[in-house]
């Protein structure tokens, strides 16, 4: 490999491998650092407190599944003997008085999640559930798998509970679940010493002997957002900026089934325990290669990924106790945090030279562990990076159950059903034997497929043991028909469900911080999609002007910041609109949708947006009419509260007239405007036209009714009149000549489902200013546009972009008002659709085609003046 490569960003871990003075120069300026931290102290509990990093993004992730029972943490003990109920219950309580972080519930405050920690019980009581009746017995196991996988609420609930089934006098079975944002795999060491202490002193009638705490988990969470800033975390983001780079490949996992659309992430797990002169002897290997234990079984776990992958760069997630300051490891709370090991296995090296790279990446890895892995996420752009294949733990915490004086104690293993990551594993130590554990995600694999992947993993551990000098390429080597075998899963990865998905994983990036999850929850809501990421445009994926109107408002609500409507435009993304949000100065409104460019002659197209609606509604038309022409769109008054709608098209047009003259003093003029609004720029031409201007292009989009025929269609308030049976008869005649029949009637249908569902499932919708302002300026838009007669006819053209529902007959009405006639141009579609996927494009290419030959008989357009904030 070229050397010059290694302080590249995207520098791999055998690179760095390769030149040990660079990784220990790190690892003495990072303990240098760290060194250097505050002293960590109490802080007033009586405030809110922040949550820690780690925390935090546990919370994230329950925002975007509630009601998850993922990280549940359930523990099981058979108690056999005579049970002291009175000191065991006493003994819970007063742990949950010692650690805060089992009285501490989470809470926003500004858009924000913070900590509200809850004074100590005093009247808390175990909850007792006789079984001792042999029927009842039969319902344990029933008990113990629903009591772990019922889940918490982070903001009310009580994030730990405890039950004790009796299933006889001398036998009974203890049920703890606590969620993982308060508790760890450290934790759990803490939790059995300290019940062991505690029942004995109370079952003897003697007082706790444990001594108070020095800190609690608030404290902690305090101290490291203190801490973690400036030079120290930049030395952290450098380190794993080398490490990890940009270019984090998916791991090509041979699976059983394709990846569902939908993915339950259901659990199962498979147990495999090694000889024990294996244990022995992979230890020995150890001490021989300077390693401890945890990079052997690493390199060897890596060597079967290596096999079925067929993939040289791989990586795995590992958690890491985290607990590198005195003060903490006593304290129950979320310290663990998840390294992400990357390991080169290119040039076919021995087993010893792999082995060498891993310790050199786990060494690494230990002594930058203090960046929590949302931080890295973050930091390094890797929101999109598969994180969630694969790990490998090697549980080294203290994992002995309590001894309960008087009792013998046996801790039964319970899942709480759910899979993290597609594939872990799990390796603990128990009486000089070691235990694989391995958990898999039933939508992808069966539990065969697994079983024979732990037995080639004990066979390569036996083929290092015997020579570690092997080449990977000579351990676990597979015949054709298992490699065949294992290339026909992997084409699993490829199925017609997987590209959806990995499309989905590419747009659908997750939220990074309370003000991107809340958004994104507003988006699910309004849009009734979870297929909602950070970096969707809204108007892609199924947002609309009306929609918009709803996010501005719940905007609104949620962050108490006043955005203008032109401001989901000029943010159009979760990512984009956080940081507008964020920002502490006001948004400026803006009726650009298309700016005019320095050195663009094309014309600007002034569009007026139909009844109650902004320019949020021509988005779409913009995007595919392209950057070439400016596009200007009048708000019309009353739309934000800001005054009283105007109730005549008279007046509306004359005020258009006055703001679009404010930017280019003098015609021609192109105007446009979609329904109602094309009623009110037919009438600004009108106007302009009396003034002795010139317009050169009068567009209606799906334009509205002709006034000299509206009142008789029409009641004032804009719904339709009862129709008698020829005009019925009259209509259908129509759609049958002009073959619109089938798309008419598919309309109508629409329509009918569209007021059933109003009828039957009414809008649940909590009401917002907002909305409230957009009904009241409908409303006024409806009134004038009954009213409105024009004084005079139109000289000129009018140019009709029409759906596939627009009655053109009564459209030629125009050209009672048009002295020049009409110019139609059939898009297709529905009156609601004509501006909708695929219909917008045809209607941009058709608008296009009319400005540039309006243009060319108009030329030249007078020059309009730079963007001006409305």
């Amino acid at each position: 490999m070229n050397p010059t490569k290694i302080a590249q960003a995207d520098t791999s871990a055998s690179q760095t491998a390769k030149a040990p003075a660079d990784l220990w120069r790190a690892i003495a300026t990072i303990i240098g650092l760290q060194n250097q931290a505050p002293p960590l102290v109490p802080v007033s509990n009586q405030k809110d407190l922040p949550l820690s990093f780690t925390q935090e993004r546990l919370w994230f992730l329950d925002r975007l599944s509630p009601g998850s029972a993922a990280y549940n943490i359930p523990f099981a003990l058979r108690l056999r003997g005579s049970l002291n109920i009175s000191a065991l219950e006493r003994s819970i309580q007063e742990i949950v008085r010692r650690h805060e972080a089992l009285r501490t519930t989470f809470t926003t405050q500004e858009g924000k999640p913070v900590q509200v920690i809850s004074p100590p019980p005093t009247d808390w009581q175990l909850n007792v559930i006789d079984l001792s009746d042999s029927e009842k017995r039969e319902q344990m196991q029933r008990l113990v798998r629903e009591e772990a996988r019922q889940p918490f609420n982070l903001d009310r609930d009580s994030l730990w509970r405890a039950s004790l089934l009796k299933l006889d006098a001398e036998d009974h079975l203890l049920l703890i679940t606590v969620h993982h944002i308060v508790f760890d795999g450290w934790s759990e060491g803490i939790l059995w010493r300290e019940l062991t202490s505690l029942y004995a002193a109370f079952s003897a009638g003697n007082p706790s002997p444990l001594a108070e705490l020095p800190v609690q988990y608030g404290d902690f969470a305090v101290w490291q957002r203190q801490w973690l800033q400036g030079e120290f975390l930049e030395a952290l983001l450098s380190y794993w900026q080398q490490q990890l780079g940009d270019n984090l490949r998916e791991l090509q996992l041979p699976i059983d089934r394709p990846r569902p659309l939908k993915a339950t992430r259901k659990s199962a797990t498979y147990r495999l325990n090694l000889p024990t002169d294996l244990t022995a002897r992979l230890k020995e290997l150890s001490r021989q290669e300077g390693a401890t234990l945890f990079p052997t079984l690493l390199a060897a776990f890596n060597v079967l990924l290596y096999r079925y992958t067929e993939q040289e760069d791989l990586f795995a997630c590992s958690p890491i106790a985290n607990r590198n300051r005195k003060e903490l490891k006593n304290l129950m709370g979320y310290f663990v945090n998840l390294l992400v090991l990357r390991s080169d296995l290119a040039g076919n090296p021995s087993f010893q030279e792999l082995l060498g790279r891993v310790r050199s990446t786990v060494s690494g890895a230990y002594a930058h562990q203090d960046l929590p892995v949302q931080q890295l996420v973050n930091r390094l752009d890797l929101v999109q990076s598969p994180l969630s294949q694969v790990m490998f733990v090697l549980q080294n915490t203290d994992r002995s159950t309590p001894e309960l004086a008087g009792l013998t104690v046996e801790e039964l293993e319970v899942d709480n059903g759910t899979a993290d990551f597609d594939l872990s594993l799990s390796v603990s130590e128990l009486n000089d034997t070691l235990i694989g554990v391995w958990k898999y995600n039933t939508d992808l694999y069966e539990e065969e497929t697994i079983a024979l992947m732990a037995e080639r993993w004990q066979l390569v551990l036996e083929q290092i043991v015997s020579n570690p000098a092997s080449k990977i390429d000579s351990l676990l080597v597979l015949n054709k028909r298992d490699r065949q075998q294992l290339k026909a899963m992997r084409n699993n990865r490829l199925s017609a469900t997987y590209p959806s998905q990995l499309k989905a994983k590419a747009s659908n990036s997750q939220p990074r911080n309370a003000l991107e999850l809340r958004l994104t929850q507003l988006w699910q809501e309004i849009l009734d999609s979870q297929q909602v990421g950070i970096g969707d445009n809204f108007f892609d994926i199924g947002g609309s002007s009306l929609l918009a109107f709803r996010l501005i408002g719940a905007i609104e609500q949620s962050f108490n910041k006043k955005l203008p409507l032109s401001a989901l435009l000029q943010a159009p993304t979760i990512e984009q609109l956080a940081k507008l949000i964020a920002s502490q100065g006001n948004t400026t409104a803006s009726s650009w949708l298309n700016p005019p460019q320095a050195g663009n002659t094309k014309p600007t197209l002034f569009c007026i947006p139909p009844a109650g609606n902004s320019l949020l509604g021509f988005a779409n038309i913009v995007h595919h009419l392209g950057d070439d022409f400016p596009f200007y769109v009048p708000q019309p008054l009353g739309l934000e509260g800001e005054t009283k709608p105007q109730e005549r098209v008279e007046d509306m047009a004359a005020h258009y007239i006055r703001e679009i003259q404010a930017i280019q003093p003098a015609g021609p003029y192109y105007l446009g405007g979609r329904c109602f609004g094309g009623i009110v720029a037919f009438e600004m031409a009108r106007q302009l036209v009396q003034q002795g201007e010139t317009v050169a292009l009068l567009a209606l989009i799906d334009g509205g009714l002709p006034p000299n025929i509206y009142s008789q269609l029409r009641n004032t308030d804009g719904s339709k009149k009862t129709k008698s049976l020829a005009q019925y008869w009259q209509s259908f005649a129509y759609f049958c000549r002009n073959g619109q029949l089938a798309t008419i009637l598919q309309y109508r249908y629409r329509q009918q489902l569209r007021k059933l569902k109003t009828k039957f499932l009414p809008d649940t919708t909590p009401a917002d200013p907002l909305m409230a302002n957009v009904k009241r300026v409908f409303s006024s838009h409806m009134k004038a546009r009954s009213n409105y007669m024009p004084a005079t006819s139109y000289p000129g053209k009018v140019t009709i972009f029409a759906s596939g529902t627009l009655r053109l007959d009564q459209q030629a009405a125009w050209q009672e008002l048009a002295t020049e006639g009409i110019e139609c141009h059939y898009v297709g579609g529905s009156h609601g659709t004509i501006d909708q996927e695929p219909y917008v494009g045809v209607l941009a290419d058709k608008l296009r085609t009319c400005l540039n030959e309006a243009h060319q008989k108009y030329a030249p357009v007078m020059a309009v003046d730079a963007p001006a904030a409305k």
